[in-house]
């Protein structure tokens, strides 16, 4: 970070986390790096017995956002994403699928936690609106996942008021899709919309396209590092103390800010074509 006036001793996991987020924004790279300078601490350990120097790259690597990254998706563009958007705004009937499709679009959460969330994950009367994504009796989280408690945006909120949301706190908030087989439906539907009728015929976007394009805004924007692996659902070092922070109550205003700025662009895109 200072060069060779660098101190090992003065370095904390959190401070390298956020300087390895900034300097190397892909997570190939990032993760690449990370497990080299923790190889050469490591070899340090283990040649100089007895004069141990903490390792503040250990466990830093994650190999599921490397893996996620490394499917063939990109983010959506702003005109795609406006096309996808906008569909379901003027056009879309089944209002299961689109509240469900918002609710993917503006948190970034995969269709199937959006499929698994059962009634009681959705506080919406709180003070701060929010959804909690965690494991369920119709979803079990991967264990590089954790539950997170992530605000939710005013359009969202509108949706869900227009929506029949069942009774009992343990339904799932999707019934028609929170099968396997529902699931499956869900996201040939969505796919089928990104290619059919908005018209993105490049392969590369897909419906896990919001997911990417959510991560580049939390760069773009500059989010702390360790809210957009909170807000992404990320296990890591920083999400892990957001978390132990924030826990899975209501989340805090700088949340709700993160989101909002992340979706400022979008916003104004938005208004300026209405």
């Amino acid at each position: 970070m200072d060069g060779p006036n660098t101190k090992l001793d003065d370095l904390n996991r959190q401070v390298v986390s956020d300087w390895m987020w900034n300097t190397y924004p892909k997570s190939e790279t990032r993760n690449r790096y990370n497990n080299t300078f923790s190889a050469v601490i490591n070899c340090w350990n283990t040649e100089m017995k007895g004069k141990n120097v903490f390792n503040p790259f250990a466990g830093l690597s994650n190999k599921a956002l490397e893996k996620e990254e490394a499917r063939n998706r990109r983010s959506f563009n702003p005109d795609e994403w406006f096309s996808y958007l906008s569909f379901f705004l003027k056009k879309f009937l089944n209002n299961e699928l689109k509240v469900m499709f918002l609710l993917i679009l503006f948190t970034g959460c995969r269709a199937s936690e959006a499929v698994g969330l059962q009634v009681k994950d959705l506080k919406l009367s709180s003070n701060m609106p929010h959804v909690i994504f965690r494991t369920s009796s119709t979803r079990l989280m991967d264990k590089s996942d954790m539950e997170q408690a992530v605000p939710i945006l005013a359009l969202i909120l509108d949706a869900f008021r227009t929506y029949e949301i069942p009774s009992e706190n343990d339904a799932p908030v999707f019934p028609n899709y929170y099968t396997a087989k529902g699931h499956g439906n869900a996201s040939t539907a969505l796919r089928n919309i990104v290619r059919s009728i908005a018209s993105i015929k490049d392969n590369d976007v897909a419906p896990y396209s919001a997911r990417h394009t959510l991560k580049d805004r939390t760069t773009a924007v500059s989010v702390d590092p360790s809210h957009a692996e909170y807000i992404m659902g990320h296990k890591s070092e920083g999400s892990s103390k957001t978390r132990k922070q924030y826990g899975t109550m209501t989340p805090t205003e700088v949340l709700l800010e993160d989101m909002t700025k992340i979706f400022l662009h979008y916003w104004m895109g938005l208004l300026r074509r209405h």
